[in-house]
């Protein structure tokens, strides 16, 4: 088995456009999953997640960089969100060499399970936050550049344009 997984790529990637599915029982095979979607993450030095669709499974299981530490979860759920948005830029590791502006909400709320299959819940905010919304959006088969408003892809195109 290899150290690292190989990263899906592209826009009509079918596991990346696919809902995943919960995991049912945190096993020794889910374990070792986790522990090389960690390393993979280590591997990119630009990297702030990875969802296991990502690396073609589809389960719901994300490692986020959360603080300075990353940290997998299982099962993710959003269970509140503040009013208050921002556009920020945002990369993907399956889209590569491709950035734009997303909205994205400044606080969420959390809940999750640890790889002990432990209920936990958190608040996270600003890049803590961003970084869980856009893994979780992987789990429901959704990119980066589906969240990119009109406005934001013109502009990404146009940067494009003057770098030709």
């Amino acid at each position: 088995m290899a150290s690292i997984f190989s990263i899906e790529t592209g826009r009509g990637n079918k596991i990346l456009r696919t809902i995943s599915t919960d995991v049912k029982k945190i096993d020794a095979h889910v374990k070792k999953i986790i522990v090389k979607m960690i390393k993979t993450v280590k591997k990119d030095k630009n990297a702030c997640g990875l969802a296991a669709p990502q690396i073609g499974k589809n389960i719901r299981i994300v490692i986020c960089l959360l603080g300075k530490k990353l940290i997998p979860l299982i099962n993710p759920v959003i269970l509140s969100h503040s009013e208050n948005t921002n556009f920020d830029d945002e990369g993907c590791l399956s889209i590569p060499g491709e950035y734009g502006k997303v909205e994205r909400w400044n606080e969420i709320e959390i809940e999750y399970l640890d790889e002990k299959e432990m209920k936990q819940k958190r608040k996270l905010s600003n890049f803590d936050a961003r970084v869980v919304l856009h893994e979780i959006d992987h789990l429901d088969g959704i990119l980066f550049i589906d969240r990119m408003t009109e406005t934001h892809l013109q502009e990404m195109n146009s940067e494009k344009m003057k770098n030709l």
